[in-house]
């Protein structure tokens, strides 16, 4: 609770997979990514999940997958839901949700308040064979406000259908540092956030077998860092303001000349303006990146097989010539249960502003990241049994990694080569005697700096566990849900190299749940608790940053 929620995709890190709703990407232009705590989540909403290079379909950023969550068109049954909870540490929030169709027409809407006091007691040991050492963290609290409105509209008679949705989030939250002997770093900074984004799409039938897609956002988002003890920025420590603006802009046409191929081909624009106060001098205070792309493919089922292709050439005015992307996949259907595939991209990922332009951590001439991947899938899905398995490998040149360069000043550099291999797999369950979904999934990752004279050539790059492990339960009664949900973690390192002192310890969370409804006249009362980190571990995902032991939440909720 109370920091960001960030979603890595093969150990690649959040900045190198997209997130979009409704097919608008949503990470920020200077930090890369976005907090999917902000995330609006609505009745009737779908998720989809391309695993492997996108670049090709969503340029920048695609190397490791892609996530959308698409909103309905229609709202079938208007809904009303409130509900509040209470926890550990200070947590409280408290939702408001609610939609109603009209016709043609759908609005819905919601409004989100948290906070976090981030006073949570940790362990930590100071050096190799001390003692265990107890304190309080301090400056991981959070406050945070979130609204979000979506109207969508058919139009009967010509089949056009359009949305538009607006987005408003303001936060303020600590930014806590690192638990070093004793003492915790930062204790008094803090970023306030404000973000403010307006997107639209529109579906236009142009003739029986064309259609026209178009979407267009505009975001502006500012930034406040405060922290009176960072003497780099003067005697007055730091006090600096950013104000990002995002335009984006997506055009293209799709052509169905027969049931077994479509193909869809257009262009891209987007605008990016950063100001700030705490950039590298060369930033002069107002980068601006001005990027333009066009793309095509092509998809057919022929003999059997689906066959997907497609290419995709993006300009960028602040990088030097052009970045290609592709992919190609093959997909065979054995049966109407199981489903073979094989996928093969070439990617890339521009530097966002913070790695160019950030001051003590920008570098001028980053070159962008490409990669080139192969996936091998294989699906099973019956009535009652799901199952998935892949093996990929990737290889990425030119990945931005941060490196120290003192005992406190960081620095975004490319670091040549990282090869990234695994083995993705999950097993899905039902059970309808009982009516119980189970859910097991396993990662293997071997993500190693592969420069040959690298001095820490075949390590494992930072933060990256080779083994991660979950598994869920649920029963769902008519009036109680109860379950469970276990997170395994393996070792890993905070520092290239694999260096011992740099090793973090494998983590287990066991966060069990029971959620209780009582129907009423008028709707349904929803009561939850929830316990997190059940066996109380002591655990850190970055190193020297512990995060809080066992703690509970209980939440009321009233849907009509």
């Amino acid at each position: 609770p109370g920091s960001m929620s960030l979603f890595s995709i093969r150990g690649l890190g959040p900045m190198r997979s997209v997130i979009m709703l409704d097919g608008i990407p949503l990470a920020s232009s200077q930090t890369g990514v976005f907090d999917m705590s902000a995330l609006p989540i609505l009745p009737g909403q779908s998720i989809d999940l391309d695993l492997g290079g996108s670049s090709s379909i969503m340029g920048s950023g695609a190397m490791s997958g892609m996530i959308e969550l698409i909103s309905p068109s229609i709202i079938d049954t208007p809904f009303c839901s409130l509900k509040g909870g209470a926890g550990s540490f200070g947590e409280l929030s408290m939702s408001l949700h609610g939609g109603m169709s009209s016709g043609n027409t759908t609005l819905s809407a919601m409004v989100n308040h948290f906070q976090f006091e981030g006073d949570f007691p940790i362990s930590f040991q100071p050096t190799g064979n001390a003692p265990m050492m107890s304190v309080k963290r301090q400056n991981a609290g959070n406050v945070r406000q979130n609204v979000f409105a979506r109207a969508s509209h058919v139009f009967e008679e010509s089949q056009i259908s359009t949305s538009m949705w607006t987005s408003f989030v303001k936060g303020d939250r600590g930014v806590p540092g690192a638990v070093l002997t004793g003492n915790v770093e930062s204790a008094e900074a803090s970023l306030h956030e404000q973000d403010i984004m307006i997107a639209g799409t529109m579906h236009a039938p142009i003739s029986a077998n064309a259609q026209l897609r178009i979407r267009a956002s505009y975001r502006n988002s500012e930034s406040l860092f405060k922290d009176p003890f960072a003497l780099y920025a003067g005697p007055g420590g730091a006090d600096n303001d950013f104000l990002t603006q995002d335009i984006f802009s997506h055009a293209e046409v799709a052509y169905t000349p027969h049931h077994d191929m479509w193909f869809s081909s257009g262009l891209m624009f987007t605008f990016t303006d950063l100001q700030g106060e705490l950039l590298q001098p060369f930033a002069k205070g107002n980068p601006r990146r001005i990027s333009g792309a066009l793309f095509t493919r092509l998809n057919s089922q022929w003999e059997g097989y689906i066959w997907d292709f497609g290419i995709r050439m993006d300009m960028f005015s602040d990088q030097r010539g052009p970045a290609l992307s592709g992919h190609a996949i093959i997909m065979k259907e054995f049966s109407d249960a199981l489903t073979i595939s094989v996928k093969c991209t070439r990617d890339f990922r521009v530097p966002s502003f913070n790695e160019l332009y950030y001051l003590n951590y920008g570098t001028q001439f980053l070159s962008p990241e490409t990669s080139m991947g192969i996936d091998l899938g294989l699906t099973y899905t019956s009535r009652n049994i799901t199952g998935q398995i892949s093996i990929y490998h990737m290889s990425v040149s030119d990945q931005i990694l941060a490196i120290p360069i003192s005992p406190v000043q960081w620095s975004a550099r490319n670091i040549g080569r990282v090869l990234s291999s695994g083995i993705e797999s999950s097993f899905g369950y039902h059970i309808p005697i009982i009516n119980i979904d189970m859910q097991l999934s396993y990662a293997y990752k071997h993500v190693v700096d592969g420069r040959l004279d690298s001095p820490t050539y075949n390590s494992v790059l930072p933060y990256t566990p080779r083994h991660t492990i979950s598994m869920s339960m649920l029963y769902a009664g008519p009036m109680q849900s109860l379950g469970f949900i276990v997170s395994s973690i393996g070792e890993r390192f905070g520092l290239m190299g694999e260096l011992p002192v740099s090793k973090l310890k494998p983590v287990v969370l066991i966060n069990p749940f029971f959620e209780y409804r009582i129907p009423l006249h008028i709707g349904m009362l929803n009561m939850r608790a929830e316990i997190r980190n059940l066996l109380n571990s002591n655990y850190q995902m970055i190193l020297n940053f512990p995060l809080p032991g066992r703690s509970f939440i209980v939440q009321c909720g009233f849907t009509l």
